[in-house]
């Protein structure tokens, strides 16, 4: 029986479960944006990010305090999110947003720890890689959600945003955290307030910055292990 499941956790137990979080956020972000409008197969996009936490916890298996940590963080956000959907009358939504920055910004820890663990640049770290820049959006887009919390005006948004759900609005920004972090910048959301402001900029550099580290870093360490290697 226990031969049964060794491939499936020697694939997590690998660098190729770097990959798998990377697909399961993928798909849960389509999801997010796909399904948005179908109350019944918003459930789909939750359970996409339930797998994403799942995959997450799995992937970063050879931390075992680090899983232990990130796995109480990752139950604490799903739980609140699934709380938060079909009770929304218990205005949970605060700590949903403040248990979900928690858990990803833990996991972008473990992410990189991985990445940058000794050993030869493989596709796989590339995966985890790119997975972390995704997740600094996701980040932001709780930041920007928390702003406006605290401050209805800190952006000028479209009036279609205001009257959706949350799950709408947590999409809609999560698209101009990307925006953002890429230094795109369509203008069909700006912000407005110093807050919102400062958060925007940071964010921006983090976009220009990280990948240029990334790809020195990750050009230096394959240099290293070749000459290793040879």
């Amino acid at each position: 029986m226990k031969d049964r499941y060794l491939p499936f956790r020697r694939f997590w137990a690998t660098e190729a479960g770097l990959t798998g979080v990377l697909v399961f956020l993928i798909f849960f972000i389509v999801a997010s944006f796909v399904l948005d409008k179908f109350h019944l197969a918003k459930i789909f996009s939750l359970l996409f990010l339930s797998l994403f936490f799942l995959s997450a916890a799995l992937s970063v298996s050879q931390h075992p305090q680090g899983r232990l940590v990130f796995g109480g963080l990752a139950i604490a956000a799903l739980g609140f999110i699934w709380i938060d959907y079909f009770f929304p009358a218990l205005g949970l939504t605060t700590g949903r947003i403040l248990a979900g920055m928690l858990a990803i910004g833990y996991l972008i820890v473990l992410l990189l720890r991985h990445v940058f663990s000794k050993g030869a640049v493989t596709y796989h770290r590339i995966c985890g890689a790119i997975a972390v820049y995704l997740l600094v959006a996701f980040i932001w887009s709780d930041i920007y959600i928390l702003t406006l919390v605290f401050d209805p005006g800190a952006f000028t948004l479209p009036p279609e945003m205001l009257s959706g759900s949350f799950e709408g609005l947590q999409a809609r920004l999560f698209y101009f955290s990307v925006v953002t972090l890429t230094t795109l910048g369509y203008g069909d959301i700006v912000p407005v307030s110093a807050g919102a402001q400062l958060a925007a900029m940071l964010e921006a550099l983090i976009g220009q910055l990280y990948p240029a580290i990334m790809l020195a870093w990750l050009v230096s360490m394959e240099i290293v292990s070749r000459s290793q290697r040879d």
